[in-house]
């Protein structure tokens, strides 16, 4: 059987312990878009989204019939070493009262999905 200095064992448990927390620590630097929520103005529906890398950012809304009716674009360029709080503002006007809508946010390649209701 061979013989294991304790400092050593000791070093061993350190790393076993700090190996996961130091991944969970780092930041990651995979490009992730949040979706922050819905602001519903009388004119507009304001789509809050955060990202951690300058890009371009997709909007692909879907009427209760789920048909496509409304893309926009924004391009995202500020910093790449910050997270980013952006929006993209969609007109009420064309938007049926009382129903809810869907739509998609496309995102260096992924897509993120979420919902409003356009109240009266």
């Amino acid at each position: 059987m061979i013989r294991v200095k304790a400092p050593f064992v000791g070093f061993i448990w350190f790393l076993l312990i700090a190996a996961p927390l130091w991944g969970l620590a780092q930041p990651s630097s995979a490009p992730r878009l949040y979706i922050k929520g819905e602001n519903i103005q009388p004119d507009y529906v304001e789509i809050a989204y955060e990202i951690n890398h300058a890009g371009f950012v997709e909007l692909h809304l879907f009427s209760p019939e789920n048909r496509k009716i409304w893309i926009k674009g924004k391009v995202s360029d500020r910093g790449d070493t910050d997270r980013v709080v952006d929006y993209i503002r969609v007109p009420r006007a064309p938007l049926e009262p009382g129903k809810r809508y869907t739509y998609q946010l496309k995102y260096k390649g992924k897509t993120y999905n979420g919902s409003f209701y356009n109240g009266s």
